[in-house]
């Protein structure tokens, strides 16, 4: 366990702390976005976002990301200065939220056909009132 914390960067027991914590501080962007490295030079968490759009609305949060990120990482006397964010890329390695699990594929559901003859007569007779292209004189040479 402790080599795939290591190659992430994060090889203390703090950092597995933060992946442990990370669905309780990231809450509903959770899913969308995961700790993906840790530079201890400058107190930089990498975090990878699922989309452009997780990007960007992950920047927007950055500052109440970061304090209640600390906040949470308070009891452990550690501290986060920067959030770096970027998008996923398939090779990207992603640490998926305690307890995820991918839903289950459903079929398409479609609406039943219309049986109520007053909508069906309505349907026609708009079908029948609506104007219509002329059609386009067929060439024959």
């Amino acid at each position: 366990m402790l080599g795939l914390f290591s190659q992430a960067g994060l090889s203390s027991l703090k950092w597995a702390t933060l992946l442990v914590r990370w669905s309780t501080v990231a809450d509903v962007i959770a899913p969308h976005v995961s700790p993906a490295s840790f530079d201890a030079s400058s107190l930089t968490l990498t975090l990878h976002c699922d989309s452009k759009a997780w990007l960007t609305q992950c920047r927007l949060l950055e500052e109440p990301l970061l304090k209640r990120l600390n906040e949470e990482l308070e009891d452990l006397d550690f501290r986060v200065h920067r959030l770096r964010f970027v998008k996923s890329t398939p090779s990207a390695p992603r640490i998926p939220p305690p307890g995820a699990r991918p839903e289950p594929c459903r079929p398409l559901a479609f609406a039943p056909p219309l049986s109520d003859p007053m909508v069906e007569a309505a349907w026609k007779l708009q079908g029948q009132r609506l104007p219509r292209e002329p059609r386009a004189p067929t060439r024959t040479v």
